[in-house]
């Protein structure tokens, strides 16, 4: 619903996984705002998504806080538990 321009695929190659991917919520969506998730290049979009995919197969219930976890764009995140959602925090 916050993603409203049309446009193609964004395509980047993974090798033989498994991954996790840790979807950011409608509401860290909402605070960027249309204007901003519009305006995104498809390099920036990749780079978005490859910030929210670890390694390996993880499962938000074994995330117990305060696990730093490095990702696919080579920054390590923590994620730590915050009402029942998991936070990334750089």
């Amino acid at each position: 619903p916050f993603y409203s321009k049309p446009r193609g695929t964004v395509k980047f190659t993974l090798s033989p996984g498994p991954y996790t991917f840790f979807a950011p919520t409608d509401a860290a969506f909402a605070k960027l705002g249309t204007d901003a998730l519009n305006a995104f290049s498809d390099s920036q979009l990749k780079s978005i998504v490859r910030y929210h995919i670890v390694d390996g197969y993880t499962l938000v219930p074994m995330v117990s806080g305060g696990d730093d976890y490095p990702t696919l764009l080579g920054e390590t995140v923590r994620i730590v538990p915050s009402k029942g959602v998991r936070d990334l925090v750089p």
